[in-house]
């Protein structure tokens, strides 16, 4: 969940994980013996699926950067969309790099379609049985705070299996004219509610 939102993990704590803390050093030197333990100390060949246009000319070539400092040597494979979304669907690559949306700031809108077992996003495949059930449950809760840490909870348990590597969260761009006042802009969809906004003109 987007560490911006009202749900996610908050940026100071992420900051203080492996993969997210600075400096990278130790990180990268852990991997990459990672990499060397599962037999590929001269390193690894890898296929990336992305989708054809910006994706692959430039966030991709970052990502093979920093895989390559793994020993990962990464060759990129261009698709259309609709074929990418065709491999992710049939599970038919060995890695895949796919931005994903969320309709509004909910954990269900990511957490159950990307994680559940039955998500209709879970393009890993992931089936882990502790996850389905805290997910489940936390969208039954309807008590805020008892949802709030059990959605916690779900995120600190799959930073553990980092089944999907999250490499970047962005929030969308909204443009207003300078007349438009009490307008807070906010994370995915949160802000369409404009009851507060006037114009000063």
């Amino acid at each position: 969940i987007n560490p911006r939102t009202s749900w996610g993990i908050p940026i100071s704590e992420l900051e203080k994980l492996p993969g997210y803390r600075q400096p990278k050093d130790q990180d990268i030197a852990r991997a990459k013996q990672l990499v060397s333990d599962a037999g590929y100390a001269k390193g690894l060949d890898v296929e990336l699926v992305c989708r054809a246009g910006e994706d692959c000319e430039k966030f991709a070539p970052l990502v093979k950067s920093d895989l390559a400092k793994i020993g990962l040597n990464v060759r990129l494979r261009p698709v259309p969309a609709n074929v990418q979304d065709e491999l992710s669907a049939k599970r038919e690559y060995t890695m895949l790099l796919k931005r994903q949306g969320a309709a509004f700031d909910d954990p269900d809108s990511v957490m159950f379609e990307s994680y559940h077992k039955d998500g209709v996003r879970n393009a890993m495949g992931l089936n882990a049985p502790q996850i389905n059930e805290w997910i489940e449950t936390q969208t039954t809760l309807t008590d805020n705070q008892a949802r709030f840490d059990m959605v916690m909870k779900i995120q600190k348990r799959l930073l553990e299996l980092n089944p999907s590597p999250v490499m970047t969260w962005q929030d969308y761009l909204r443009p207003r004219w300078r007349i438009v006042k009490g307008f807070k802009s906010g994370p995915l969809f949160a802000d369409e509610n404009l009851e507060y906004a006037w114009l000063d003109k």
